[in-house]
């Protein structure tokens, strides 16, 4: 899944029940005798108490069968279902999931008896107290009653509409099932569902499963799906709407049928979907060496919805992943939809078939989406350059893993808010990079053969860590576990101090370890991991590669060399999960002579990146390498340059701002003109993902005056045809034209568009240029839009992240984001409101983080996520205060001859 956004409904209504005890009496022949009435049953408490987290094994689900009534067009719906349950002991009171939702009836069949149950509501758990125990045994639990899908919202059932058409979806994970119906709604209950459906007629309805049958009374339609495989409550899924179906034929060695639910006119925009989503599935089963293990596969567009979800069957997109019109289908289109399918579709094996037990694993599914994701499409398209983004994501996972207050990989569910919050780069990126470190250590091979051992043996069924470290063990050398485990049963990053011993004839790397910690961090260095290292280094004319396993605080190895290297890459390929402090000048003659690929360099560029951040290099050794890195020919590489000088301006004071202009465009300005503002043909898709943030740091941010005249000709061009254009390089124009100025008309112009237009992507980028006003009425005005329902979510953060860009308005914009926090958090879902707490992370001084600490704190800790929110961005804010402290006045004095 890429993580989707949620929000908590209107409160739960829940009709209670009496019970009633029944008395019985009896005779004998000799005469009637007093009979002593039965004893009572104890009475249930009125205010039974809930599970404190998980449900127990007293009642478990086997099967289950959900009838839903469901209209579009209409905010509620109506359910029944029915749960076939194993009773372990004589109980009479069962707990389930269940959440804003109003019950009608509820009966629970057991030992031949149908009994009335009282429905009681409590947090996330729906109790049903019964008149008299029943169990041990089978039974029966039916439950009748109706619930809310709002258009607000993206959790449980929701609604959305796009070209005057309202379609209702589902998103379950990670526990937003109870808001569909009442369920066991935790990964480890996994049974077959059998769902039923009655819609509006004419209406296209999906679930995870081919439809069984359909049938017609009146104007309403009803679907019966086939019984699915055994499935978590968070996997199933439904679609109903006026959808468009595209055939995409059969794929797989079992030759599954697949389509695309389309958004209502849109089919033509699912063409490249269409052309390459048979290929992904190919490339997948051949990795796993397992067919893929559906029956079919579904994928839908959503209008507005943060990722993907992967469902099994029947995969939801947000509608600009899967769905783009000729002008939107750029090489970032194609590669990020391909990215995004190999995710979900990887899914389909890890985290679909075989499941997590408990969400304290979920970087089992995660981790394996992304890893595999990188895997399929780097197989299929070497072209793209899928091995130099692998390392620009590690350095997602290094940031977040850096701070002291992060989780870890393998980290305890201690409440229900922690579920959610183990969504974040932890699971996704630093699980990844763990798996391709371990990949290249062990050999694809091997850890192919693991990998296909661990979905044989636990096909249908849940899984734990150990399980899959054992799996990984099993095929390659026992130290395995322990090292694995080292990384994901500890948070932190290791570093790796690397020196080279030639003295003795035959050289040896002389090698050390302890925690990566960033300059101002309280964290403790003493911490060891058992390293799984790669190194590189010349052997002859060619370059060659040698792994072990550094365990302990010190080692010296030998290197595979007949005399000493004069170099020695201590990250061949940047596969490796650790920085590398290099001794004396060894880190320098890696860049300097190292026979390095793309992704090698960039891995080499971020250790040096690291190496300022904690202190154990100066500034200046960064600052000196990045004039030479942006004139590099190689766009990828110009794309790390642009990144390192991004990551210097929260040191920069705002009266040496336009000096950090100048050395913006003295660096990058000969590239962005010569990308310019349109795409040429045959150009690598290196050079036109660069495009953008060449333009964004030479013209938005740099003000370069050829640049700004190319953004205002295209910006021109834009507002009369924004069809025969790339929607993000025409926000892109839009928002630099507004910050030049120069044009008094140019904002009512794009208002005016803005109010005419129902395309979101047009949307987008006319409120990117509104709020790049310098005018600052017209610029509040935009920003007001975030207040209301006017915006889409994605609208929303359009109009918040790029007023918050620029550095010289981004006081004026948090003053207005701080005063009106609860009239934007108010348009936010409820899930997603803590977030609002990062856009202290502009910000590099103690004032912003006194602001962050108590206003963002008493809005946003309560909720959901919101304190590791706050406690994280506490922390980033504390760094950066404390690397600005250290290395700004080298910074300054380095601008101050720009």
């Amino acid at each position: 899944m890429l993580p989707p956004m949620r929000h908590v409904r209107t409160a739960l209504v829940v009709s209670l029940v009496s019970s009633i005890a029944l008395v019985a009496c009896g005779s004998r022949e000799a005469g009637p005798e007093p009979v002593a009435p039965a004893p009572k049953p104890a009475p249930v408490a009125t205010a039974p108490t809930p599970p404190a987290l998980r449900l127990d094994d007293s009642v478990v689900p086997r099967e289950y069968a959900l009838d839903l009534t469901l209209d579009p067009g209409k905010a509620d719906f109506r359910g029944a279902i029915n749960i076939s349950v194993e009773v372990a002991r004589p109980t009479r009171l069962i707990w389930l999931h269940g959440k804003r939702m109003t019950v009608g009836a509820a009966t629970v069949s057991a030992g031949g008896k149908e009994l009335t149950a009282t429905a009681t509501p409590s947090g996330e758990y729906l109790g049903l107290a019964l008149p008299e125990q029943i169990g041990p045994g089978a039974a029966t639990i039916h439950i009748e009653y109706t619930g809310q899908a709002p258009t607000t919202d993206t959790e449980g059932l929701f609604r959305q509409t796009d070209g005057g058409h309202t379609y209702l979806y589902s998103q379950f994970e990670p526990t937003g099932a109870r808001l569909a119906f009442p369920c066991f709604d935790e990964p480890s209950f996994k049974v077959p569902w059998q769902v039923t459906l009655h819609v509006p007629k004419g209406m296209v309805a999906l679930s995870n499963t081919a439809v069984a049958s359909e049938s017609t009374e009146g104007d309403v339609q009803t679907v019966v799906f086939g019984k699915t495989r055994p499935l978590p409550s968070y996997l199933v899924a439904l679609a109903v709407g006026p959808f468009d179906l595209i055939d995409l034929g059969r794929a797989g060695r079992n030759k599954i049928p697949m389509r695309i639910a389309v958004l209502k006119g849109r089919a033509a925009e699912a063409r490249y979907a269409k052309k390459v989503t048979g290929e992904i599935v190919a490339g997948l089963e051949n990795y796993f060496d397992v067919p893929f293990p559906y029956e079919k596969l579904d994928s839908v567009a959503v209008p507005t919805f943060l990722g993907a979800m992967e469902n099994p069957g029947l995969i939801t997109y947000s509608s600009p992943i899967i769905l783009a019109s000729p002008n939107e289908e750029t090489p970032q289109f194609e590669q990020g939809y391909a990215e995004t399918a190999a995710h979900e579709i990887a899914h389909h094996w890890f985290g679909d078939q075989v499941t997590m037990a408990w969400w304290d694993d979920i970087w089992l599914n995660e981790s394996f989406a992304s890893f595999m994701a990188d895997r399929v499409v780097d197989d299929w398209q070497k072209s793209w350059g899928i091995a130099v983004g692998r390392v620009k994501d590690l350095q997602r996972a290094f940031n977040a893993d850096g701070l002291i207050s992060a989780r870890k990989v393998h980290n305890p569910i201690a409440e229900h808010n922690d579920i959610a919050g183990a969504f974040d780069a932890i699971s996704y990126q630093k699980g990844g990079a763990l798996l391709d470190m371990f990949e290249a250590w062990m050999g694809r091979p091997s850890f192919q053969r693991a990998i296909h051992a661990y979905l044989v043996a636990h096909a249908w069924g849940n899984a734990t860590s150990k399980d899959f470290i054992a799996a990984l063990a099993a095929e390659s050398r026992p130290e395995v576990a322990a090292a694995f485990e080292s990384f994901i049963e500890q948070g932190g990053i290791p570093l790796v101090s690397l020196d080279l011993a030639c003295t003795s004839g035959k050289p040896e790397l002389v090698l050390g370890q302890e925690r990566f910690l960033p300059i101002g961090s309280k964290g403790s260095a003493d911490q060891t991991w058992s390293v799984p290292m790669c190194v590189g280094f010349p052997r002859g004319a060619k370059s060659a590669v040698q792994c072990f396993l550094f365990t302990g605080k010190s080692q010296r190895v030998p290197l595979d060399s007949p005399t000493c290297p004069a170099w020695v890459d201590g990250n061949a390929g940047g596969h490796g999960y650790y920085r590398v402090a290099y001794a004396r000048d060894l880190g320098q003659q890696v860049l300097d002579h190292g026979k390095l690929d793309t992704a090698g360099r960039t891995s080499a560029l971020f250790n040096v990146k690291a190496m300022v951040d904690s202190g154990h290099a100066p500034m200046s050794q960064l600052l000196e390498v990045i004039p030479s890195v942006a004139r590099d020919r190689d766009p990828e590489i110009v794309g790390v340059a642009l990144s390192l000088v991004e990551d210097i301006e929260p040191l920069v004071d705002a009266a040496l701002v336009p000096s950090y202009r100048r050395f913006l465009t003295r660096s990058f300005a000969r590239s962005a003109l010569a990308v310019g503002w349109k795409p040429r043909r045959g150009e690598s898709s290196q050079t036109s993902k660069l495009r953008p943030s060449l333009l964004n740091s030479a013209g938005l941010i740099g003000q370069e005056p050829k640049v700004v005249a190319g953004a205002r000709a295209l910006a021109r061009r834009y507002l009369a045809h924004p069809a025969g254009f790339d929607p993000t390089l025409g926000g892109l124009a839009l928002a630099t034209s507004m910050r030049a100025g120069g044009d008094p008309g140019l904002f009512d112009r794009l208002e005016s568009a803005f109010e005419k237009s129902s395309d979101h992507h047009v949307r987008a980028a006319l409120l990117a240029g509104m709020v790049m006003s310098r005018d600052p009425a017209q610029r509040e005005r935009t920003l007001a839009r975030t207040r209301g329902d006017e915006l889409t979510l994605e609208e929303r953060f359009t109009v918040l992240f790029v007023a918050m860009s620029d550095p010289a308005e981004r006081d004026p914009v948090w003053d207005y984001v701080t005063k009106n926090l609860d009239p934007i958090a108010a348009g936010l879902p409820f899930l997603v409101r803590p977030g609002i707490i990062q856009f202290g992370g502009f910000f590099c001084d103690a004032e912003h983080r006194k602001v962050v600490d108590t206003v963002f704190r008493a809005k946003f800790e309560r909720l959901p996520g919101g304190a590791k929110q706050l406690k994280q961005s506490l922390e980033r804010m504390d760094l950066c205060i404390a690397r600005r402290a250290k290395h700004g006045a080298d910074v300054a004095a380095f601008l101050g001859k720009q």
